[in-house]
């Protein structure tokens, strides 16, 4: 039918294809617009005879195709049915000399007619017709290339204490690599940006030699201390101040990544006190450097923090007036990340919010 005639199309067009269940709403639909059309529908009614109403529509002829199926009428009912009847036995043969004249040809018979039909004139079998199926081949089957790395499913009760623990372990896991994923993705950005290399800590081994563990062996004596004795506090070093200084006695050239001090103005008057900001370059040019500046962080003292939202700027060279070093960048991706500057900042009056 239709429907067959639209999954023979689809599979000349898709050589090698596997027909699925999903493509079965697609052959019905084509099959149901061509077969139910109100014309269609109409002319089956007509031609059975159901509207209008005819009870002859179909004839004798009409089921003579299925004559070579139909069961073989025993010939014992038919001498049985002579034997019962009256009268002499030539009559009884006579008539039943009829019926068997006019009894249904048997399968043999049938088949031999099938055979007649099929051989050719002279008896020899007919040549079979070659169709394209014959001269091109079945088409191979494709391979499917998609491998699917999902784990197969499994009847389970997951509110019991292993399944339970089970999903419970795998859901922590997941999360774990996905957030160890995340830090590692920040640190490697923030290294790029601020150009520092995290260099690899190494562990000394200290030999201890025998004479020495031996020294440690013996027992050290107490003595008391004298009053008149006073400990000296060890005063940790002074950081080196920052003092402004002009672009051209900077030690070199700006480049990317450089931590700088820029002298902002409150006023364009002269003599106005003059206010700087921290920030770091990202390009440069031969009159000009765009920089991102940096404020104090709101929960760590005497460090500083990128702004939120970046606050780019691009200022002249001469309004840079330092050369910061290196700063140790400590924080998280959530917080944010702290900028530690190892220098004073005493000598200079940073701009108010900065």
């Amino acid at each position: 039918g239709y429907y067959d005639n639209a999954v023979r199309l689809w599979i000349t067009n898709n050589p090698g294809k596997q027909v699925t269940i999903y493509h079965i709403a697609s052959f019905v639909k084509i099959g149901m617009e061509k077969a139910m059309s109100p014309g269609i529908i109409l002319s089956g009614f007509r031609k059975t005879g159901i509207y209008p109403f005819n009870p002859d529509i179909f004839t004798e002829a009409d089921f003579l195709p299925s004559l070579p199926f139909r069961p073989e009428t025993p010939e014992t009912s038919s001498t049985t049915l002579i034997s019962q009847t009256p009268g002499s036995s030539s009559a009884n043969d006579t008539e039943g000399a009829g019926v068997t004249d006019t009894s249904t040809p048997t399968t043999s018979a049938c088949s031999a007619m099938v055979t007649d039909a099929s051989a050719g004139g002279d008896g020899t079998p007919a040549a079979g017709f070659l169709g394209p199926l014959q001269i091109r081949g079945l088409p191979k089957a494709q391979t499917s290339t998609s491998a699917s790395t999902r784990p197969k499913g499994r009847s389970m009760i997951p509110t019991d204490t292993p399944e339970k623990d089970a999903i419970t372990a795998r859901k922590t896991a997941t999360r774990e690599k996905k957030q160890r994923a995340e830090r590692n993705k920040a640190a490697r950005n923030l290294a790029a940006a601020t150009g520092a290399v995290k260099k690899k800590a190494t562990k000394k081994k200290v030999v201890v030699s025998s004479e020495s563990e031996e020294d440690v062996d013996q027992p050290v004596p107490l003595m008391d201390s004298d009053a008149s004795e006073t400990w000296a506090e060890v005063e940790p070093e002074p950081l080196p101040a920052v003092e402004p200084e002009s672009a051209a006695g900077l030690p070199r050239d700006l480049e990317e990544g450089d931590y700088v001090l820029v002298s902002v103005s409150s006023s364009k008057k002269k003599g106005a006190v003059k206010n700087y900001k921290l920030g770091q370059v990202l390009s440069t040019t031969k009159t000009t450097a765009d920089v991102s500046f940096l404020k104090h962080s709101e929960k760590v003292k005497e460090k500083f923090s990128v702004c939120d939202p970046p606050e780019l700027q691009s200022v002249s060279l001469k309004s840079v007036v330092g050369l910061l070093p290196k700063p140790s960048i400590s924080g998280t991706k959530r917080q944010g990340y702290h900028h530690a500057f190892e220098v004073d900042f005493s000598k200079v009056r940073l701009h108010p919010g900065y």
